[in-house]
């Protein structure tokens, strides 16, 4: 991922701050405050904001497999430990 940005680690930053508003989603509300529901709800909303956003995103391409993300089933541990030694399976 740093190589395919050239160095900038963004995306590191927006997966911590999606993980941070799913967490919050998930937050039983029936033990707090009429303005913290209020507050999760406008998480909600962002949060399906954002998934049907991304649904129309994902539409609108063709992706295709690939072994980097999700070797065949047949490799060998040591095809395995060279796939994912260095960098790993997402460089950066």
């Amino acid at each position: 991922m740093m190589a395919t940005t050239g160095g900038i680690n963004t995306h590191r930053g927006a997966i911590w701050a999606l993980g941070l508003l799913v967490a919050a989603a998930a937050i039983d509300t029936d033990n707090v405050s009429a303005e913290q529901t209020a507050a999760l709800d406008g998480i909600r909303a962002t949060l399906e904001r954002f998934r049907v956003h991304m649904d129309s995103w994902v539409n609108e391409r063709e992706f295709h497999d690939s072994d980097a993300i999700l070797p065949p089933s047949d490799s060998s541990l040591a095809e395995m430990r060279e796939l994912i030694s260095g960098d790993g399976l997402i460089a950066g």
